[in-house]
């Protein structure tokens, strides 16, 4: 073959520029072939027929031919060597035309299997481009690029991902199995009759399994936005209600820093939005919770929801978080958003965080359509705001106005109050009286707002008409009150939503009272769970509301018990001894006579994947651990129609509004209030009574011998078991002997200890009856 070098002549001074003669194809040829031979890559010229015409240098140092005899010897195209990824032969059709490849494209990519000289398999990115040599010969030049180490890489990085969020799945069981107990008994514990330091213990306990939960939360929703997981889910929101709730879960650690927290909702915001509300909420309250973590003694967060456009159909509302804290430098300010990211290093060991709360906020207003921008100067705060698009519910949701079934609000004048406080009121199109003085009062109305302690307690006394829920607002009033009808509100400027959600609670506790509480008798239920508390706890939520219940720990069983027995509904635990939930459900669904039995998946798999293959099987439903009472209550609410008991019944039974009606009506409420069924609601009762006789008589030691320390002490213990037993009539007469005992106005108290007699033997004549 010709040196191609001998046909170009080399300028000493520019070695860059080459002379060719391009009068002699052949010189040219072997130029072309030159350049070819020195690439990384494999590269072959192919006529139209799939015949390879020219294959470089690489291509013989990769597979095993000496040179294009031999390989033309045994194939008659490149993608007769093609193999699968575990080696095996799968070549190409009798007749390779690459003209039937190129329809509408001057270039094809594919990614194909080859194996090399020792027989391994090696993966090439292939291109071919269509070239035009001359009218009648269509020529093909391929180049084949070795991407077998990138691919390896490519694939361990995937297998890696997969092996990390099945480890995360499988921390989050362990972690969420243990949790389930703690919160579902603590939930449990705080629904028993506990003295302060026993109430103060479960806090903690409470909150600090929430804080743990949070953490698990948080890691298994950065592992499901990492892989595309996470979900929105749009339902009616009221932001009235959501934010304040929310909002109140912030306020202890406010007060303990000496915070002015702010909670601004634009009263044109319309009352049910649809919207993600879980994950709205989760983000706002990323955004506290740094804000609070990042924000000194006296200083300032306000959280602000406003109305930027609203049509007929929709709103658009911008979201903020505002504080006056330590601020985010400028250099700093793009990389917060980064998963594991804080302000320095200093930060988590100052104020502590996984640094992926923000990581997740961003990512999550993302799914919801939008951005969070940051507007923030060290040392002078931040503030986190994103806009939402959210159209108006048009479900048939109480509103304030529509739960107050049009009545009015009775509201005593006061100079700076009253205008404020009926102003917001109408913006729900609540209608409000403005009266002079309390003497004014109209009985058409049973809501009444005040604006000063003394009155409003003045006010509840006069009455004495459990019928009346009287709200004072006082900023000045620290007390919480002891009745259930007598509620202070010390923080209307700074959350004008704390009065919308008293009034909304106060009416659903009447609708509670007045119309029915529900009941499963006769409903039975399956539970296929191996931990011995999920057992308990599921045991005694669904105890509460009588149903009937058998409990097995293992998927062997449960398939057993489904094929002798029908039931009304399974809960099914899906990692179990002997056989998982998931292989007997499959077995009930198809051999048994629960075939037709809703089973509900109960687990700590909470990954869409785990949650679809729940459902694919034909499952019901899906509850996560830890899981709350109210969580199976919905479920029950919405799967059966339930018996009811009135529990005005006993009441209306008889025309004569008696004492022992009385009674019964303050127990009703009470297990409405504490959540609790009618036998256990007896057996405090029972416990109140032998307390009640106790005090009273210790009371009267006490008076006789003039030992005001004690009777104080007595007169509160009093107060505080009547009114969780809601006995609002003792807990006054309790009240009235503490403050007058605490003013020292050397009152004697013995008529008012006869009073609390006579009301002991009408409870203890009603318990015998």
């Amino acid at each position: 073959m010709k040196n191609v070098t001998d046909t170009y002549n080399a300028d000493e001074k520019n070695n860059a520029h080459i002379q060719i003669d391009t009068k002699d194809p052949t010189a040219m040829a072997e130029y072309l072939y030159n350049i070819l031979d020195n690439l990384e890559s494999i590269v072959a010229l192919i006529q139209k027929n799939g015949q390879v015409e020219y294959l470089n240098k690489k291509f013989f140092e990769t597979f095993d031919f000496r040179d294009m005899e031999e390989f033309l010897s045994k194939y008659d195209c490149i993608c007769d060597m093609y193999v699968d990824s575990s080696g095996k032969s799968i070549g190409c059709d009798d007749e390779c035309h690459l003209d039937d490849f190129f329809v509408g494209s001057e270039n094809l990519t594919q990614q194909v299997y080859m194996l090399d000289k020792k027989s391994e398999v090696l993966t090439f990115n292939v291109n071919t481009k269509k070239m035009s040599v001359d009218s009648t010969q269509g020529l093909y030049i391929s180049t084949l690029t070795d991407i077998t180490n990138f691919e390896k890489a490519r694939i361990v990085a995937e297998e890696a991902i997969v092996a990390k969020s099945n480890f995360i799945a499988n921390m989050s069981h362990e972690i969420r199995t243990p949790m389930n107990g703690i919160i579902g008994f603590t939930e449990l514990l705080e629904g028993c009759k506990l003295n302060s330091k026993q109430h103060g213990y479960v806090d903690i306990i409470k909150k600090s399994a929430e804080m743990l939960l949070d953490v698990v939360n948080k890691i298994l929703d950065f592992s499901k936005i990492e892989n595309k997981k996470l979900e929105i889910e749009l339902t009616d929101v009221n932001l009235f209600q959501e934010m304040q709730h929310l909002y109140m879960n912030f306020t202890p650690v406010t007060k303990k820093k000496n915070i002015s927290f702010i909670l601004d909702i634009d009263l044109e915001i319309y009352e049910y939005l649809v919207m993600d509300g879980y994950h709205l909420k989760q983000v706002i309250s990323n955004l506290v919770n740094n804000a609070i973590k990042f924000t000194q003694e006296g200083g300032k967060i306000t959280i602000k929801a406003s109305l930027m456009k609203s049509s007929n159909r929709v709103q658009t509302i911008r979201f903020s978080v505002k504080d006056n804290g330590v601020g985010i430098s400028k250099e700093r300010q793009e990389k917060i958003f980064e998963a594991f990211s804080q302000e320095d290093n200093s930060t988590t060991r100052k104020f502590g965080g996984t640094g992926l709360g923000l990581s997740i906020s961003a990512s999550l207003v993302k799914l919801m359509g939008a951005k969070i921008e940051l507007k923030s100067e060290k040392y002078l705060g931040s503030e986190f705001s994103f806009v939402l698009r959210a159209n108006k519910s048009i479900g048939k949701q109480p509103t304030l106005q529509t739960s107050l079934q049009d009545s009015f609000i009775q509201v005593i004048y006061d100079s700076e109050y009253s205008d404020m406080v009926t102003t917001y009121l109408s913006k729900f199109n609540v209608h409000t009286h403005t009266l002079k003085d309390k003497n004014d009062l109209n009985k058409e109305s049973r809501i009444i707002i005040l604006f000063n302690a003394q009155e409003a307690n003045a006010l509840y006394k006069s009455l004495n008409d459990e019928s009346y829920f009287i709200i004072c607002i006082d900023a000045y009033y620290e007390n919480l009150s002891n009745y259930s009808n007598l509620k202070y509100i010390n923080s209307f400027q700074e959350c004008p939503s704390t009065l919308y959600n008293i009034i909304f609670e106060h009416i659903k506790v009447e609708e509670s009272l007045s119309n029915e509480l529900m009941r499963f008798t006769g409903i039975n239920v399956l539970i296929a769970e191996d931990n011995e508390v999920n057992q308990m706890l599921l045991y005694e939520i669904l105890n509460k509301v009588d149903i009937q219940t058998t409990i097995v720990d293992n998927g062997e069983k449960v398939f057993n018990e489904a094929k002798v027995r029908k039931y009304d509904l399974i809960f099914m635990d899906i990692n179990m001894p002997e056989m998982d939930g998931i292989k007997a459900t499959k077995k009930i669904l198809e051999d048994s006579l629960n075939i037709s039995t809703p089973i509900v998946a109960m687990t700590s798999n909470v990954l869409e994947n785990d949650i679809a293959i729940y459902k694919e099987i034909g499952m019901h439903s899906h509850i996560g651990k830890p899981f709350h009472a109210r969580d199976i209550l919905t479920l029950l609410n919405e799967l059966f129609n339930v018996d009811v008991e009135d529990i005005q019944n006993t009441i209306e039974r008889d025309a004569k509004y008696n004492e022992h009606d009385e009674i019964q009506k303050c127990l009703d409420k009470a297990s409405v209030v504490l959540e609790l069924s009618d036998d256990i609601i007896m057996k405090l009762f029972e416990k109140f009574l032998s307390t009640m006789a106790q005090v009273i008589k210790d009371m009267f030691k006490a008076q006789s011998e003039n030992n005001n320390t004690t009777l104080l002490l007595l007169a509160h213990k009093l107060k505080g078991a009547s009114s969780s037993m809601c006995f609002d009539e003792i807990t006054k007469i309790a009240t009235d002997i503490q403050e007058r005992v605490h003013n020292d106005n050397g009152e004697d108290h013995a008529s008012s200890i006869l009073e609390l007699s006579k009301i002991l033997r009408n409870l203890e004549d009603f318990a015998q009856n």
